[in-house]
């Protein structure tokens, strides 16, 4: 039996496991591998290491530098533990690519490639306290993260590693078809996405589906806050987005 605990986070609410002791897990909700290997009869606890997880990540999304980290225990593959324990030694504020992974386990006299680190660094199951967010790919580029990438992109962006965004703001909004399809985007100029709604330009609309109409909208301070609000609104069925409409709707 595992034992499990919320937290509420900037970038969505996160599921903490333990094993009793250790921390075993930490996830995004609806991430790819989400509460992997974690038993259905996990229950709800407060323990003392779900504790100390939570006050690292108050100090980290505060902006601090978290120092001590919670008792960790790994559940995987002897390789994918190997990658993991690697990831604990990428400083906060720095970055590695797959292929520099790859190199430093060979010196270990393991076999290993990139891509076959790539695998286990998407498995992680320990999400920003073990910092998959910080491996890029070639050239630096910043390539997949099974939490999202606007959340990687936030993560390094907190860290200072990526600049931020210059404060424009950007519009998340809902549109009522013809056919009474309620569709979800976001925009940084709203008047112009509807024009181009309403001329049926975007694969998604068809001419039996126009016109369109704004039912709903909200500004968000940057293209990452509207990202991840508009995501979070095409989680919603079609009785929340109509509740959102009728309360909130302007």
């Amino acid at each position: 039996m595992r034992f499990i605990s919320r937290y509420e986070s900037p970038l969505g609410r996160l599921t903490l496991a333990s094993d009793g002791d250790a921390l075993t897990g930490l996830w995004f909700a609806g991430q790819k591998y989400d509460a992997e290997g974690l038993s259905e009869d996990a229950q709800e606890a407060e323990l003392p290491v779900f504790t100390e997880t939570k006050a690292w990540l108050d100090a980290y999304f505060d902006g601090r530098k978290p120092q001590q980290l919670p008792q960790i225990r790994w559940y995987g593959s002897e390789f994918q533990i190997a990658v993991w324990n690697l990831l604990l030694e990428i400083p906060y504020g720095q970055t590695v690519t797959y292929a520099e992974l790859a190199s430093r386990l060979i010196a270990q006299g393991r076999s290993a490639c990139a891509q076959a680190v790539g695998g286990a660094v998407g498995r992680n199951p320990i999400s920003i306290l073990v910092p998959c967010h910080r491996v890029l790919g070639a050239g630096k580029k910043l390539t997949g993260y099974a939490g999202g990438l606007e959340r990687k992109q936030w993560l390094l962006t907190h860290e200072g590693i990526l600049q931020s965004e210059p404060s424009q703001p950007w519009f998340v909004y809902l549109l009522e078809c013809a056919d009474g399809t309620l569709y979800t985007g976001c925009t940084p100029d709203l008047d112009r996405r509807i024009q181009a709604h309403n001329a049926g330009r975007g694969a998604k609309y068809t001419r039996a589906r126009l016109p369109v109409r704004l039912v709903y909208h909200e500004t968000l301070p940057s293209r990452s806050a509207a990202l991840r609000r508009e995501a979070e609104l095409k989680s919603y069925t079609r009785a929340e987005k109509l509740r959102i409409i009728q309360f909130d709707g302007r």
